[in-house]
């Protein structure tokens, strides 16, 4: 899934394989926030990535953690944060 989102983790963007994977349409997702769809135990450290992502532009991390797929299921994903801003 490619996902862009604004520097407040708003999402701009999320490619048509949103549905393949979690469920939803990219329409589904667009317009809310990343924190929405992470499980809640795995909230602070994507958005702590997210911070130290913002930090520099270019910088890149690399982390796993629990997406919530539409029918309410927790998937594991890998996600490659990167600043494009």
């Amino acid at each position: 899934i490619i996902v862009i989102c604004d520097a407040d983790t708003t999402i701009r963007y999320a490619s048509p394989s949103v549905e393949r994977i979690l469920g939803y349409v990219p329409d589904d997702v667009v317009g809310r926030t990343c924190a929405e769809f992470i499980h809640p135990d795995d909230r602070a450290e994507v958005i702590a990535a997210q911070q130290d992502v913002l930090a520099a532009s270019g910088k890149t991390r690399a982390l796993e953690y629990r997406a919530r797929h539409k029918d309410g299921s927790w998937h594991h994903v890998e996600a490659i944060k990167t600043n494009l801003l």
